[in-house]
């Protein structure tokens, strides 16, 4: 509700962060920030062990990637190799840890 109201602690960090932004860029964050708060989630009440809700969240999540294959590299030649050693890395068949993946590198 904060994120989609920019209310609250949110909506103080909100508008310390746009006070030196236009009005056309503050509207649009701000219409973003609501459509987002708007995607239904979880809710840690709702559930008897936060484990479990946050493997269920990291499933949808993984789900939702591979639902929608990027496109962005089809042809890039010695690619696949790489992508195959981040998966193996990744160990993704190990559901029994918590692991945490870190990206760095040029934006």
């Amino acid at each position: 509700s904060d994120v989609r109201k920019q209310t609250g602690d949110f909506g103080f960090a909100f508008n310390e962060t746009c006070a030196c932004k236009s009005e056309e860029e503050r509207r649009r964050w701000s219409q973003a920030l609501t459509v987002v708060g708007n995607i239904a989630g979880e809710h840690l009440l709702n559930w008897d062990n936060e484990a479990e809700m946050i493997e269920k969240i990291a499933k949808d999540v993984l789900g939702l990637l591979n639902a929608t294959p990027s496109r962005d590299f089809d042809g890039t030649v010695g690619l696949e190799a790489h992508l195959n050693k981040m998966q193996s890395l990744l160990q993704l068949d190990n559901e029994d840890e918590a692991m945490i993946v870190g990206i760095c590198g040029p934006a």
